[in-house]
């Protein structure tokens, strides 16, 4: 189990953390929200409720439309958690057609389990929330939209697997925690605190990602905002992953400034002429 806690995880802070950076989502004010949007978003996955009588929180059908459901009669901490739990199935590739969490204890549903988990309280939202800020668990299971049970999982599980603390002492100082006793939970965290600032300090978003949230934003990027844009294989990178958008350069004297733009938003000619004023500013400076 140990092991699947840490394969997911791996892959859960590679792409979270330099999200939460892209979009400076500060961890004080971290929701799972923005990042289940983008997601979301980007794969195009169609998320709706349904109201099933059986026991069914939620399920995903991986076909020519994904799509995510969750059952509209449950808690929103539950269907957060559910929203999740379902995203973690397609962002880990799993196999099939339809997943459900109907008793199912399957490598893959435990793993979806445990996404979810990272999802809505990732380490160093947690390390902030539990030693900086020094909330109660009530405070954190609020903050964070989830419920007491899955904030007592995730907080047993950490302890065990990331602390080394076995799991019926883990399970005690979580109770203690649950009943405003902080002290051993808050001096646990102290112990790895630096460990986890470290860790969410190590993934920094990439240039082509920072190329695709620049430009999806203003819709005209030069390498004024992106340095990396002046040189020919990143340049070349883009025009490989991002064939819609458009790379032009200008050169005078000596000088030059890339520029890049949706030609579906801003005209060649509107780009140019943008650029040309970069570049002579550029020049004066």
């Amino acid at each position: 189990m140990q092991r699947i806690y840490f394969n997911v995880w791996n892959r859960v802070k590679q792409t979270l953390y330099p999200f939460m950076k892209l979009n400076k989502v500060h961890p004080l004010y971290y929701t799972f929200q923005d990042y289940f949007n983008y997601e979301v978003d980007k794969k195009n996955i169609l998320v709706i409720p349904h109201h099933i009588r059986i026991d069914i929180a939620g399920f995903n059908i991986n076909d020519d439309v994904l799509t995510i459901s969750y059952q509209d009669s449950d808690s929103i901490t539950r269907q957060n958690f559910t929203k999740c739990h379902e995203l973690g199935h397609i962002l880990l590739h799993h196999s099939g057609r339809v997943f459900t969490d109907f008793h199912d204890d399957s490598l893959q549903e435990r793993e979806a389990n445990f996404y979810s988990a990272f999802l809505l309280m990732p380490d160093i939202v947690l390390l902030t929330k539990i030693f900086y800020q020094q909330m109660a668990f009530q405070e954190v299971e609020a903050a964070l939209q989830v419920s007491g049970q899955a904030l007592k999982t995730r907080l047993t599980d950490f302890l065990n697997f990331e602390l080394d603390i076995n799991r019926l002492s883990a399970k005690q100082i979580v109770e203690d925690y649950l009943t405003r006793k902080n002290k051993h939970i808050v001096g646990y965290f102290d112990q790895v605190k630096d460990y986890i600032i470290s860790d969410y300090n190590e993934f920094e978003p990439s240039a082509l990602d920072k190329f695709n949230h620049l430009i999806n934003q203003s819709n005209f990027i030069s390498d004024i905002d992106l340095p990396e844009l002046a040189d020919t294989q990143f340049t070349s990178l883009i025009k490989q992953c991002y064939p819609k958008f458009k790379i032009w350069g200008l050169y005078d004297k000596g000088q030059s400034i890339s520029y890049a733009w949706n030609p579906k938003q801003v005209t060649e000619v509107e780009a140019k002429r943008h650029a040309k004023l970069l570049f002579n500013n550029k020049k004066m400076t």
